[in-house]
């Protein structure tokens, strides 16, 4: 478990670095560039991004049906918190994610987060609930967010997730036979201010 965490949150501190790096060490000077090239430059940075996103999604992200805050302390970089609700209980999830190509419309991101990755819902022949549980651990995650007006507000956002789920949850599916996808879809709507 410890062996797939650092094979997943080394890399993405790795680009964390690099892109730090670069937008310390600013971008090429002015001069070297094509005029329409700094044109489009100048129109980029008249706009000015959010720095604080909420938004409404489903997905381990927004804890569930939920909701999700992220702060960017750099353009390239966010924290976020998400909480909702996963079909037995209230779920809560934090973590990192790292926006490559910050200044773009489409935007590639990473994610690393911890919190309720599963959720195990036992039903008898009568259709009661016989026994609920909600698990916790790592996740990763891949995706995308886009913009979606012009003053580049507002975004959606598609993640991935690849969920290291607990031995306990292991276990206690393998008594009940589920069949539990490796894989968990994300996708919210999200304002900025």
């Amino acid at each position: 478990m410890l062996k797939a965490i650092v094979v997943t949150v080394l890399p993405c501190f790795i680009v964390c670095y690099s892109f730090a790096q670069i937008q310390r060490n600013g971008p090429i000077p002015s001069s070297t560039k094509p005029r329409k090239e700094r044109q489009l430059m100048k129109e980029e940075a008249a706009v000015k991004r959010p720095t604080v996103y909420t938004g409404f999604g489903l997905g381990l992200d927004y804890g569930g049906i939920g909701l999700k805050v992220e702060y960017l302390p750099v353009s390239f970089l966010s924290l976020f918190g998400g909480v909702g609700f996963n079909l037995a209980s209230v779920g809560v999830n934090a973590g990192v994610s790292l926006k490559m190509l910050p200044g773009k419309t489409f935007r590639p991101t990473a994610t690393i987060m911890y919190g309720y990755n599963a959720v195990l819902i036992v039903k008898n022949s009568n259709g009661a609930t016989v026994r609920k549980g909600t698990y916790f651990g790592w996740t990763p995650g891949v995706g995308f967010e886009a913009d979606v007006n012009k003053r580049r507000t507002n975004k959606i956002s598609v993640q991935v997730f690849r969920p290291f789920r607990s031995d306990e949850f292991k276990r206690d599916a393998q008594k009940t036979n589920a069949s539990i996808p490796p894989w968990a879809l994300s996708i919210g709507i999200n304002l900025g201010y």
